[in-house]
């Protein structure tokens, strides 16, 4: 029989979670704390304690619903949808001018996420609730620089590398100003993430290698990503052949930039070859320029209710990337319904991979194309590879695994 955590009294461990939006089982950047709520709540009877941002407009009552099932649920705090470049230039102005977080001492500057209503929020909390532990992820991290409680971060990647590369590869004067600002930005929260936090969580050895050697502290850890196995399984659904799939938010800078970069250098390649080879372009929000790729070959399907059924009828998935740091979780996702994906070396980053027999890495355009080629006409060389990335992520990725190494962490810093 396991053994529940308990804090130095003996008590079930009770804990702060901020989260910059709300955590979602079927949303990328808020899959991590969903998930990590559902385990250590199930696993160790963690008692948890969300407070969150929400997008205004935003639909998320079913799961708020189904997080009160985990832990309880601070009625989430609308912040304005601001995707305009201007918008968010005058809201990032007006937080760094605002005398709370001038007074509160908050070097990091241009905060997207600041609201003075969560913070009095948050101070209540801790005020009133009596926490073994504060858990943040990388955006609200400033409301608790300075409390005193044991404190996890997960900034997750390392963003400062991001913003300096958007920087580097930025033409508009303007933008590329705003690029550096957030970029000085970056470097300093990422400096305060490893000076005020018991420990500062990334997903791979990269973002690690990046964050430790900046500022010589030692509290930097990686702890993967994982997939929900019970969810992402094999399905019995009949396949769309010869039929390849890319998954993401399709109005993000990288995921275009990855359907570019496979539309123009690899697909005609392919369908040199082959041109009956469909392409299904699955996720929300698809740009202007995504839905102008639109064609008989083609299929952008903009948001879908349940991406499961797209990856189980299509023959690979592709996550050609040639930018950005972190763990791809579509990558997990896909190994975990035993489908062979084709990647990058960026695309595959921090995933203990064996290229070739658990997934194909092909970094240059001709490569790309052969290896799909190769795939598509070897429905044996196919399954051997998804068998073993299921493997892979059962053995290694899957989110209980992650919650344990978490638990893990506050069991030293809390005792």
């Amino acid at each position: 029989m396991e053994t529940l955590p308990l804090n130095i009294n003996g008590d079930i461990m009770k804990i702060l979670m901020l989260c910059h939006n709300v955590p979602s089982p079927y949303r990328g950047d808020t899959l991590r704390p969903f998930n990590l709520i559902k385990f250590l709540s199930k696993k160790y009877n963690y008692k948890i304690t969300l407070l969150c941002f929400k997008k205004k407009g935003s639909q998320t009552r079913e799961c708020e619903h189904t997080l009160k099932k985990y832990c309880h649920v601070i009625p989430p705090v609308e912040i304005k949808n601001r995707n305009g470049f201007i918008s968010t230039i005058m809201h990032t102005i007006k937080n760094t001018l605002c005398l709370q977080n001038i007074l509160s001492g908050n070097i990091s500057f241009l905060n997207y996420y600041y609201s003075a209503k969560i913070q009095d929020e948050i101070n209540k909390l801790l005020k009133t609730e009596n926490f073994d532990a504060i858990y943040t992820d990388g955006g609200m991290a400033h409301y608790v620089y300075n409390n005193k409680l044991p404190k996890i971060v997960e900034p997750l990647d390392a963003i400062s590398e991001n913003t300096y590369e958007l920087f580097l590869n930025e033409n508009n004067r303007l933008k590329k100003m705003m690029h550096w600002m957030q970029y000085i930005k970056a470097k300093n929260r990422e400096r305060q993430y490893q000076q005020k936090f018991n420990y500062c969580n990334v997903v791979t050895q990269k973002d690690k290698r990046i964050l430790q050697p900046q500022f010589q502290i030692s509290n930097v850890e990686v702890v993967p990503n994982g997939v929900d196995l019970s969810y992402f399984k094999p399905l019995d659904i009949q396949e769309d052949f010869p039929s390849l799939i890319f998954i993401g938010v399709m109005n993000t800078s990288k995921n275009i930039n990855s359907m570019h970069y496979f539309y123009n250098n690899v697909y005609p390649r392919i369908l040199k070859i082959n041109p009956n080879v469909k392409l299904y372009i699955v996720g929300a929000n698809p740009s202007k320029e995504i839905l102008q790729l639109s064609s008989n070959n083609i299929i952008v399907t903009g948001y879908v209710d349940d991406i499961r059924k797209y990856l189980a009828k299509s023959t690979i998935v592709i996550v050609p990337m040639k930018e950005g740091t972190g763990i791809k979780n579509k990558v997990l996702e896909a190994m975990a319904m035993r489908k062979p994906v084709v990647t990058t070396s960026i695309g595959a980053m921090g995933i203990e991979i064996i290229p070739n027999e658990n997934i194909v890495i092909a970094d240059e355009p001709d490569k790309f194309a052969t290896n799909i080629i190769e795939l598509l006409a070897d429905e044996r060389l196919r399954k051997n590879i998804a068998n073993n990335g299921r493997k892979l992520v059962e053995s290694r990725y899957s989110w209980e695994i992650v919650a344990d190494e978490i638990n893990a962490q506050y069991e030293r810093i809390v005792h």
